[in-house]
This record gives C-alpha cells, structure tokens and sequence, in this order.
C-alpha cells in the first residue's frame, strides 16, 4: 500500500487553480462551508444529520491554547482562525430520481451491481462526510487512552520505526480513516496532515498537504467517501467512482484539476 500511495502522491499536485495558504481567509473557508450546508440539500440529495460549521473565534481561540499550555506552529494558528468545526453527512435520497438514474447507469450496473453488489450497498459508497474537530477536542482525543485510533496507529511505521502515538491528534474520523497532525521536532502542533487507514493492515502516510489544502480538496470533494484514497492514488477504486458520481449528484459544482484531471 505504501508504495501504491506513493506513485500516486508523485503524479499528483494540487493544482494551482485555488488559492494558497496565505489567501485562504476566514472569509472563503468559513463563508464556502456554511455555503455548502444551504446547497447540499437538493433534488435527490439530503443531510443525514443536522450539519454544524463553527466560526472562528480568536478570543476562544486563545483561551484554548492558554488553558491546555500548547503551541502551535504558524500554519495551524493561521488555520484555526479561518475555521474552528464542521460537522456535514450526506446521502442520497432512496428512491428518488437521481438515486433511480444512478441505479440504472450503465456504468453502476457494470461495474458493481453485476458484480453482486446491491444498491443499497453502493447508497453508501455514493455519499459524504466532513468531520473536523476543534483544537480542544483534538487534544481530548490525543489524551484519551482508548481514543479509537490509537490502536491501529500503534501498528504503524515511519522511516521503518515505531509511531510515536502521543505525537499525534486527530483532525477528522472519514470512514475508516483519520486525518492526523502531529507534534514537530520543536513540540509545537503542526497543520501537516497525516493519513491513517484503521481497518485491516494499518497503515500510516504524509499527505503533504496542510490544513488548509486539506479542508479546500474536501470541499471540492464534498467530503465524498474516502477522497482521501482517490487524491493519494488514482489507481484507487474511488478515484472512479468520484469522477463518475459526483458531477452526476453535484452538477453546478466545479471540480478541480487536482481531483479529476491527470497532472502534466
């Protein structure tokens, strides 16, 4: 797996068509996903729980990293004064035009339903989740003994050496894959992401993409089930199903090249 994700990582880059760290302010990040939350309910599409987008907030914001006495690297501060939480699920819509045309796509039928999979299985690969947590939850999480990630973490590797799992906080629980960051060599929190795949065979990778970066693809991605895989390694099998699906469900929306299109 790990050298799978890393042929996909290198004919990858994020494209140069969204802007850069520096520009992506409260304005756009927080502005787009409460956005997204007035969009996402539509014709064959709803919202499996009530969705949540907090904004930022620089006096809580401060309080936090005062009370749990942590430091935090300029990128992640930068980040955590443009969003703070996101809580958005969506599914398709049973029986609805869309969920009946996706049922009888050609494409659907080939590929899995005369494979022997059934519809309702498929329901869930074609749907959504964005998750993130706050600074204070991250660090809960961190410090809970029996936080879920720590067990497959434990299994994992950098450079050929054990994890240190202490060194690591969860950012978003996506289906059986954790978004983490980590402590840098200084101590402080860093925005790097770092990919952590739970289920069977853990395993741990850098994504090479901020906070920032990170929230942006998610968001072109509408938080699709396991983008994640499709971004590291277009041999994935989500990578396919993404390109089909989602400007079926999404029509108005627009994709970026870093998803959807081979790099040069």
């Amino acid at each position: 797996m790990k050298n799978a994700l890393a042929d996909g990582l290198s004919a990858i880059s994020v494209d140069s068509g969204w802007s850069s760290d520096a520009t992506i302010n409260a304005m756009t990040v927080y502005a787009r996903y409460s956005d997204l939350i007035r969009t996402i309910p539509s014709e064959g599409i709803q919202m499996r729980t009530r969705p949540v987008v907090v904004a930022p907030d620089a006096e809580a914001l401060a309080f936090e990293i005062a009370d749990w006495s942590i430091h935090l690297t300029d990128g992640l501060h930068a980040y955590l004064t443009n969003l703070s939480r996101v809580k958005i699920s969506w599914h398709l819509v049973p029986d609805s035009a869309l969920a009946r045309a996706l049922e009888a796509d050609a494409w659907i039928r080939s590929n899995y339903l005369d494979q022997g999979y059934s519809f309702s299985f498929l329901d869930e690969l074609l749907s959504g989740d964005m998750a993130y947590l706050d600074i204070g939850s991250m660090i809960l999480e961190n410090r809970a003994p029996d936080a879920g990630y720590k067990g497959a973490l434990q299994y994992c590797k950098i450079d050929g050496q054990p994890v240190d799992v202490g060194a690591f906080y969860p950012f978003e629980y996506h289906w059986g894959l954790v978004a983490l960051i980590q402590k840098d060599a200084s101590g402080a929190l860093s925005d790097q992401v770092w990919l952590l795949q739970q289920e069977q065979d853990p395993w741990l990778v850098d994504m090479k993409l901020t906070l920032a970066q990170y929230v942006e693809l998610a968001y072109r991605a509408r938080g699709f089930h396991h983008w994640q895989l499709a971004y590291l390694n277009r041999r994935d099998p989500t990578f396919a199903r993404m390109k089909f699906a989602l400007p079926k469900m999404f029509p108005t929306a627009t994709f970026g090249e870093s998803i959807f299109e081979p790099s040069p």
